[in-house]
């Protein structure tokens, strides 16, 4: 089974910011976009604050989908993140007579220096020495012309630069795109879901924080919040025990020792009270019985279920096309899903 997403054998170079500074103030907009910025940051150890101000993306509902998946990408990671002011009107009024330049004109500096004289004045405020922008990792923008915006808001205070590094060298434009393939891939798994469930009668649902490559739930909260439903998370134990913690937004999240995102709070909820769980793979055989990490955690949770001809809770697969096998590779213990829900298919088997 190839994962045809693997970056497994890409190495990442060792990244120097300007000074040796080894704290950052990175301006995003598109979190596919920035991804693998964010990401390389990362693994060099930078130390990165992501700030998000963008008053140019439109509609709203736009830059709250940008925004959450920014927000998604530092939970991801442990970068802070900022969400500065969505002053749209300011923005209109700074672009007013540039309505019909083209992409690269002068509506785009206007659109760099706005935003980069924000981000200069927060780094600036805030103890930051250098900033940055995911912008110039796209082929679409033009590299000097973001340069030439940055350089100019950092040269507005004596204690602060901008890194002008090309992000698009050694594959990284490659690797965005990538990134953004896998991004729309997630998209159509939820998008498939949304539109084949009625996620209006499913009062108690059992989504979790992806790991890894899993598929992201993060379009399924938002459907399932719209009607009010209780959302729960995975949570694991000592002797490989899991139990479901409601997910509201008042409760802290942490990390288990596996590094996966779990909800700190102690309200939990037994499986068979579930009208719904969406549990990912590793992978999926034939008959559609379940192949985990190996921790055996699902499979003991839900024991009570497998081997049962049960409706309730539907249990729900998520993954991709490569995931799901032709062979039986099923054992006596292994959860069975009723379906599985790939990018291309909707699978039964129950």
């Amino acid at each position: 089974m190839d994962n045809p997403f693997s970056l497994n054998n890409f190495t990442r170079p060792k990244l120097e910011m300007p000074g040796d500074e080894r704290k950052l103030l990175l301006h995003s907009c598109c979190a596919p976009c920035a991804g693998e910025i964010m990401e390389a940051v990362a693994a060099s150890d930078i130390q990165a604050t992501v700030y998000f101000y963008n008053p140019n993306i439109h509609p709203q509902e736009e830059y709250e989908i940008r925004k959450d998946e920014n927000k998604r990408f530092c939970d991801k990671l442990g970068f802070d993140f900022v969400d500065a002011d969505y002053d749209k009107e300011n923005w209109f009024e700074r672009i007013k007579g540039l309505e019909n330049e083209p992409e690269r004109g002068k509506r785009c500096t206007q659109c760099f220096d706005m935003r980069f004289e924000r981000s200069a004045l927060y780094a600036h405020e805030n103890g930051f020495k250098v900033y940055g922008t995911t912008l110039g990792i796209s082929r679409w923008k033009n590299m000097d012309q973001i340069n030439e915006s940055g350089n100019r808001a950092a040269q507005r205070y004596a204690d602060i630069d901008y890194w002008d590094f090309n992000w698009r060298k050694k594959g990284g434009s490659s690797r965005m795109i990538e990134i953004q393939s896998i991004d729309q891939l997630n998209t159509q798994v939820q998008k498939n879901i949304i539109e084949s469930l009625d996620l209006s009668k499913m009062k108690n649902v059992l989504l979790y924080f992806p790991y890894k490559q899993e598929i992201k739930t993060n379009l399924l909260h938002q459907e399932l919040i719209k009607y009010s439903h209780n959302i729960y998370m995975p949570k694991i134990f000592p002797e490989r025990v899991m139990k479901f913690n409601l997910y509201t937004s008042e409760y802290s999240l942490v990390k288990n020792k596996y590094g996966i995102t779990e909800v700190d709070n102690k309200e939990y909820l037994e499986p068979h009270f579930f009208d719904a769980m969406f549990i990912p793979f590793v992978g999926v055989d034939v008959n559609g019985y379940r192949i985990g990490y190996g921790g055996g955690y699902f499979d003991r949770a839900l024991s009570g279920l497998v081997g049962k001809n049960h409706t309730k809770p539907l249990i729900i697969g998520l993954g991709y096309d490569y995931q799901i096998l032709s062979k039986n590779l099923a054992e006596p213990h292994d959860l069975r899903y009723h379906n599985v829900v790939t990018e291309s298919r909707i699978l039964s088997y129950i």
